[in-house]
């Protein structure tokens, strides 16, 4: 029987059993974890000479490999997506910004940096620099800004954090998730964006990710934003990282990179490429593309690379084209 069918069958009995049995949760937590060392015991010699097979089997084989059952109190934001299995609408924000009023215009952009609690000095490098460039070009009309927001998570030092609070206080561009910031959690740093976003922003017409050690050439922003505003709906954009790239195994790709932030086991993903993806520094979102994303992510399992996870296997699942340029996009 082909795996993603036995995968399939797997999954949907073990949800059946949750649900018939809601009073016996630990027992069917036992005997998932058991029949999942079978499953995973057999697919992963069968898997690792394989590519990437697409957002279903991955999913299948993470929910199997993991034991996840769907989370029955949350709702789903597209239901036809499948049952819940990540709570991506509850997150609290600390720090937060004004929400988007009144109706932006076809060429608004929401500009969000993806900042480290620690990087400070990158955050006040920004500040003083390209982000200067930002009224320059809104003044051209070439495009409107929504907000300028850096994306932060929560400290573990108090010191650090009343820093940040004060920093917030005085730019008022700090928006920071009650999750802890590390390398690792930059996908539920994305969704606690993209979810602040379809509450508080719906309505914006890109959304322009971009980490905190990146230059941004503006004058390249609105040309994008020129070109796509009316006929980019349900994309997004950025440089492509090409079909068939590997997964680190072996850190094999220069002593520079940290194995803990780029290594995955074999286990973790067996296959020996990954998805078509957006390389993660900096990509655009047409807001179109927010809810329907936001949607994916709750209803697939966690990849923790953010730019695979996001840019590739979140949007196949929910049908957003992704569209690669060729030139620079900083």
């Amino acid at each position: 029987m082909e795996l993603g069918i036995i995968m399939a069958i797997f999954v949907m009995c073990r949800v059946a059993d949750f649900q018939m049995l809601p009073n016996q949760t630990d027992y069917i937590v036992k005997i998932l974890n058991e029949e999942r060392k079978v499953l995973y015991n057999y697919a992963v010699p069968y898997l690792h000479d394989n590519p990437y097979p697409g957002v279903e089997k991955y999913t299948h084989y993470e929910m199997a490999r993991l034991g996840i059952l769907p989370l029955v109190n949350v709702k789903p934001l597209i239901p036809k997506l499948g049952p819940v299995i990540n709570d991506v609408t509850s997150f609290k924000y600390p720090i937060t910004v004004s929400s988007c009023r009144g109706n932006p215009t076809s060429r608004s952009v929401f500009i969000a940096v993806i900042s480290a609690t620690e990087n400070v000095l990158n955050r006040e490098k920004i500040r003083k620099t390209w982000k200067n460039h930002v009224p320059v070009v809104v003044g051209k009309g070439l495009l409107s800004v929504a907000r300028f927001v850096f994306v932060l998570g929560r400290s573990s030092d108090s010191l650090l954090q009343s820093k940040i609070q004060g920093e917030s206080t005085l730019h008022r561009d700090i928006l920071q998730l009650d999750i802890l910031d590390f390398y690792r959690n930059l996908p539920f740093k994305m969704a606690g964006l993209l979810n602040w976003m379809n509450i508080n922003c719906p309505k914006i017409s890109f959304l322009l990710k971009v980490d905190d050690d990146v230059y941004v050439n503006v004058h390249n922003v609105a040309k994008v934003v020129e070109s796509y505003h009316q006929t980019g709906k349900f994309s997004m954009f950025g440089r492509s990282q090409n079909y068939g790239f590997p997964p680190d195994r072996l850190n094999n790709f220069g002593p520079a990179r940290d194995p803990n932030r780029y290594q995955i086991t074999l286990e973790a993903w067996p296959w020996h490429t990954y998805p078509d993806y957006i390389i993660g520094p900096v990509y655009m979102i047409h807001g179109s593309s927010i809810l329907p994303l936001l949607a994916a992510m709750q209803t697939t399992p966690v990849n923790p690379f953010e730019d695979v996870y996001v840019t590739g296997i979140c949007s196949e699942k929910a049908g957003i084209k992704v569209l690669f340029s060729s030139g620079t996009t900083r």
